[in-house]
This record gives C-alpha cells, sequence and structure tokens, in this order.
C-alpha cells in the first residue's frame, strides 16, 4: 500500500508519517508513507492507497484539490487533517473518510486509526490468482470490473486484465466484498469506481458504462444502499 501526507507543516507531518508507521505495520513500510509538501497541483504525482490531506495549504485549496483527486483516483481513501476546526463540514461534498483536528491530535488519531485498520483489514485485502499455471496475487481494491464470457472471467483492473477460469457466482464468493455487486448475467462491477448509479445503468471512472439487468435491479439498489451506509 501507499500512503501520502500532503501538508506544508513539516513538523505535524512528520510526526503523522511516524505515528502511522507504528499503527499501520501490516501494511507499509516507511519508505511508503510520503509527505509532500509542494507541487501540489501535479495531482497525477499524488496517487496514493490513502491520503491525508491539510484543508489550507498555502499555495492551493485541499479542499479543491481533493475534489480533483477524488475524480481522477475515486478509489483513494481521503482523510483531512486540519487547524482550522469550523471547515469540517466543508469537505463532505469530497465524500472523505474522516477528519483529524490537529487541536484534538490525539484523540482524533486514535479514532481515526482505529476506524482506518478496521476498514483496510475488511476491505483492502489481496487474492490469489492462478493464470496459465503461474500464482498471481492482487488487489481486489484494484479491480474496475468482471465480465464472464464462456468458461472464463476477465479481470479489469487499473493496469491490465487477468483472464481465469471461473463462474460469476465463484468469482463473487472469491471477492466476498460489499464493493462488489452483479448487475448482468455476466458482469460484476466494483462500486468504488462508481460515478453514477441508476436503476437501469451505472457509470464507471474512465467512462466505462453498463446497463442493469431487470432480475439485478433491486438487488444493485439494496446493495448500493449499504455501501453508501459503510463508506460515507
Amino acid at each position: 500500500m501507499k500512503f501520502k501526507i500532503i501538508d506544508d507543516d513539516s513538523k505535524f507531518s512528520i510526526q503523522l508519517k511516524y505515528d502511522l508507521y507504528n499503527y499501520f505495520q501490516d501494511y507499509v513500510d516507511l519508505e511508503d508513507i510520503e509527505i509532500i509538501m509542494d507541487n501540489f497541483n501535479k495531482i497525477d504525482l499524488i496517487y496514493a492507497d490513502v491520503i491525508f490531506i491539510d484543508i489550507k495549504l498555502k499555495s492551493i485549496d485541499g479542499i479543491e484539490l481533493s475534489k480533483q483527486m477524488r475524480k481522477q483516483y475515486p478509489s483513494a481513501i481521503i482523510i483531512f487533517i486540519s487547524s482550522h476546526d469550523n471547515l469540517v463540514f466543508n469537505t463532505l461534498t469530497v465524500m472523505p473518510f474522516q477528519f483529524i483536528r490537529k487541536s484534538y491530535y490525539k484523540n482524533d488519531k486514535a479514532t481515526v486509526f482505529m476506524l482506518l485498520k478496521k476498514h483496510l483489514d475488511a476491505h483492502y485485502k489481496n487474492i490469489i490468482l492462478t493464470i496459465k499455471g503461474r500464482l498471481v496475487k492482487i488487489n481486489i481494491s484494484k479491480i474496475i470490473y468482471c465480465i464472464s464470457l464462456g468458461h472464463e472471467i476477465t479481470i479489469h483492473t487499473e493496469s491490465c486484465d487477468f483472464v481465469i477460469a471461473k463462474s460469476i457466482s465463484q468469482t463473487l464468493s472469491l471477492l466476498n466484498s460489499i464493493n462488489f455487486v452483479q448487475i448482468q448475467r455476466n458482469v460484476i462491477i466494483n462500486l468504488n469506481y462508481s460515478n453514477e448509479v441508476t436503476k437501469r445503468y451505472v457509470m464507471l471512472s474512465q467512462n466505462y458504462k453498463f446497463n442493469v439487468g431487470r432480475k439485478y435491479q433491486n438487488n444493485l439498489v439494496e446493495q448500493y444502499k449499504k455501501y453508501l451506509l459503510t463508506y460515507q
């Protein structure tokens, strides 16, 4: 995993980095936690699985930057940090995971770290696939959708495709996450990548659009509600 801290307060950022390392050693090494203190507008360089970002950066509005990151990297976990407690509600448009107040850092850190670890333990897991006799490990958070053709499943990720010999039901069982829902006889999507969800169609990031089969519409609506209650 990759964590990034976007903050121009160097003293706080270093403290946060070592606190994260001490708490999340099962997920990251120290070099996996990067501090970014300038060039904030280069969002193509900012991608990480978990992003801690200050609301009031000196050269850019942290909330506006987060909106850009959310659009480009919809599956990233965003946690705001700030010494301005009154700005908590302004961050809700970005759908952050949590908020850490610098003035209550010790208490907020304990709560947010516990919730984040619980979330990562439940949703950020690896699966092992057998592809042409070779074992391949992939993280389910990188899967955008899966599609069945014949007796094979193509797993489409952010970087490449994997083809495995499994059925749709076997693939759902393998993924075993509230993020994944079947919307057609042969299609599973990852709700983390959804930009728009309706009863009839789903828009995913990278402009993927899938129609929803009539048989699956009610289940999609119910699972999407559970997903929103879990993440929002």
